[in-house]
């Protein structure tokens, strides 16, 4: 599920690790350049595909963040609205401004006014309600949530970690 969602690595990989985030997420944010690292190291044998768990309820104005990577997404620069969305977790409003759209644009070198436009776009809220409810499906109870070839796992995992299972399941 989630064809359509952003991936890092291969699109047919053996190895399939599917991470549930929420951009107002600490811990998703503490994963994120771990997940970069594994990418850089076994990007050939590795799918990492993004899906969105805004959590609103814990992280309020969450949704909106996925909605900006999302319209990121459709100028092919998800994965640096991505890592923007964590570098400047502290710094964002629980309500997004158009100044805050308009740098969040500039930084990520997306159009400003295709933004907007895909912002009011509601096919967007269905596409992260879908990764939700699949997210509630699958037993996602916070993030990051993973799914390694179908496996749980939660929480933040160490770079030496997924070293130790990848140098095992990724054939060289």
């Amino acid at each position: 599920e989630g064809v359509n969602n952003p991936y890092l690595g291969r699109p047919n990989a053996p190895v399939v690790i599917v991470e549930f985030v929420d951009f107002r997420c600490p811990n998703c944010k503490t994963a994120a350049p771990i997940l970069k690292e594994v990418a850089a190291k076994y990007g050939y044998g590795i799918k990492i595909l993004h899906r969105d768990f805004p959590a609103e309820s814990l992280h309020p104005g969450t949704t909106e963040l996925s909605r900006v990577a999302r319209c990121a997404d459709r100028q092919d620069r998800f994965w640096k609205m991505h890592d923007i969305l964590f570098e400047y977790q502290a710094d964002l409003q629980q309500a997004l401004s158009d100044d805050d759209r308009k740098t969040l644009a500039d930084l990520a070198g997306i159009d400003y006014v295709q933004l907007m436009t895909c912002l009011a776009d509601t096919s967007i809220d269905d596409a992260i309600r879908k990764d939700y409810l699949d997210g509630m499906a699958y037993g996602v109870a916070g993030t990051p949530t993973f799914f390694i070839n179908g496996q749980k796992v939660e929480g933040v995992v160490p770079f030496e970690t997924w070293q130790r299972y990848l140098d095992q399941v990724v054939k060289k």
